[in-house]
């Protein structure tokens, strides 16, 4: 046993860290360890991300499921393979320093060759088990393939990181990223960093996604019996017509609780609510964080209604059933905004279609999650299948001012389609050892706006210049279709900070009414520190 847990000291990738210190937000990191974190005997939380190390390492073979990472066949290279970059240790203090790398060069049917370099600095710090630091600086540039290079120039940011600055057919942009964690006693965790969060167990989330570049916040977990408490606060920013100078940016805050509660070994229902607000009230003076949001026990509506603030609201149910021992089912609910009896309308006109029936209230704003997950697929270990599908009516996450919808950095901080879309997704993974491959296809429909007539898709516009009250379905506008595939296999070189070589190959085809047929097709191959997730399968 004493060997063992030598072994596990110098091996398991985060065995010397604090207790405090998080889990990597990144699916193929994660996607390790969910078949132990799903099981029904195991009373975790799997929808409010990024875990706690103190809370994964309770799972029995958390530790072995890492220990499987390491090869003593590799020993003579264990400075690649099995270690750290630099580490220091004295007493109670552990530091260490590690590289970011992302080197994918690779081919674009049709188009040619295509490149993205990133270089960076991964530092952590521990002080005892409760207290850890965390760094993450970068900078990169990169020829995209041309449906991620067309995105970026339009939102003006690359996929989830920062500001797309142009250099010619090149983009330059950066990554940051960075947490301090304090864990004080057994049921309370305190964060303050400059990050990204998710709540869900789906692939997407349509209540709070990492989709977003990352931004300053202040968390508090709490976990007490079957129950575990949020409260986030958050800084978001405006950057449009910025020119990616920070003077130029425009300051917004949020304000998140989540409530999740293992009802049984087998049910989860977590009870989402979130706030966004202006750093300015209505006579213009600014302000830095509205304290009235700060309560970290009351809902947000009451308040937003007693300040006589028109502030974004939105409240969400999130739900998990483990149906049999390795299959588990999901789903989210999202309430941007409603009326009852309009939202009736609706449900009467989808089971009875009524031709003079009045229905599809613009403000009806509201989307569903709903997948599954099933673990050993075909009964073939560490082969995971997961099936999901998302939809979101128009005008979902807008506002009046644009300034106050549910956006950061000119993107999504749910769905990176914004709204009015459904999509559907199929993902099989598998592991073995380091290697890993998985299979991803996504298939979205959308109705997109025209300069002239906004239908409700893009949320950084508001929802005043809508068209028409009423007949607003889910597609509406442009008629367009996305199929995105992507097969991809890794190799694991160095679980310590999670590098990866990988080798992969996309295709995306797009149909748009009134436009030509858009196919790309891109095969890569390099390196890859898998600490994030990049959602460029939209």
């Amino acid at each position: 046993m004493m060997r063992l847990k030598i072994a596990l000291f110098f091996l398991f990738p985060w065995a010397a860290f604090a207790q405090s210190s998080l889990l990597p937000l990144n699916n193929d990191v994660l996607g390790r360890y969910e078949k132990a974190f799903n099981e029904k005997d195991f009373n975790f939380h799997t929808s409010s991300k990024p875990y706690l190390l103190s809370h994964a390492r309770l799972h029995s073979s958390f530790d072995s499921i890492n220990a499987s990472l390491y090869d003593t066949a590799f020993i003579p290279l264990s400075f690649l393979t099995h270690q750290h970059l630099l580490k220091g240790q004295k007493g109670q203090f552990l530091f260490t320093a590690d590289p970011y790398l992302d080197v994918l060069p690779g081919y674009e049917l049709g188009r040619g060759t295509r490149f993205e370099s990133t270089f960076g600095a991964n530092l952590n710090l521990s002080v005892t088990e409760k207290f850890h630091i965390n760094t993450i600086v970068s900078q990169g540039f990169a020829e995209f393939p041309s449906f991620i290079d067309s995105i970026a120039r339009m939102e003006e940011v690359v996929p989830g990181r920062g500001f797309a600055f142009e250099r010619g057919n090149t983009l330059r942009f950066r990554n940051n990223s960075g947490y301090a964690s304090y864990s004080p006693g057994k049921y309370i965790n305190l964060q303050a960093g400059y990050g990204r969060n998710f709540i869900g167990d789906g692939y997407r989330s349509l209540l709070l996604s990492d989709n977003a570049y990352s931004y300053p916040y202040a968390k508090i977990t709490t976990k007490i019996w079957k129950l575990q408490y949020v409260n986030l606060f958050t800084n978001f920013q405006d950057i449009g017509n910025s020119g990616g100078n920070p003077e130029n940016y425009y300051n917004k805050y949020g304000a998140f609780h989540y409530l999740s509660w293992n009802i049984t070994k087998r049910l989860n229902i977590g009870l989402f609510e979130s706030i966004i607000f202006e750093n300015r009230d209505t006579t213009g003076r600014r302000f830095t964080y509205d304290v009235n949001y700060l309560n970290p026990m009351i809902f947000y509506r009451p308040v937003e209604y007693a300040m006589g603030s028109a502030d974004n609201a939105l409240v969400g149910l999130n739900i998990k059933y483990n149906l049999f021992k390795k299959q588990v089912l999901y789903g989210q609910m999202m309430l941007d905004e409603f009326l009852l009896r309009e939202l009736r309308a609706d449900f009467a006109q989808a089971i009875s279609p009524n031709p003079e029936r009045q229905y599809g209230w613009w403000a009806n704003k509201y989307g569903f999650q709903v997948g599954a997950k099933w673990f050993d697929f075909i009964w073939i270990k560490n082969l995971n299948l997961q099936l999901e599908h998302n939809l979101v009516r128009p005008y979902s996450y807008t506002h009046s001012s644009v300034y106050q919808n549910y956006g950061h950095y000119n993107q999504a901080l749910a769905h990176p389609l914004g709204a009015n879309f459904s999509e559907s997704i199929c993902i099989l993974r598998y592991y073995y050892k380091r290697f890993s491959a998985e299979t991803k296809f996504v298939y979205s429909r959308f109705g997109d706006d025209t300069e002239d007539v906004y239908y409700g898709r893009n949320i950084y516009r508001s929802y005043q210049e809508r068209p028409y009250e009423h007949g607003h379905i889910i597609g509406q506008g442009i008629e367009t279709s996305v199929l995105f595939s992507e097969f991809r296999l890794s190799y694991l070189l160095n679980p310590k900070y999670n590098l990866q070589l990988q080798a992969g190959a996309i295709n995306r085809q797009m149909k748009q009414q009134g436009s030509p047929d858009q196919n790309s097709t891109f095969v890569f191959v390099g390196l890859r520190t898998s600490l994030f997730n990049w959602y460029y399968d939209r």
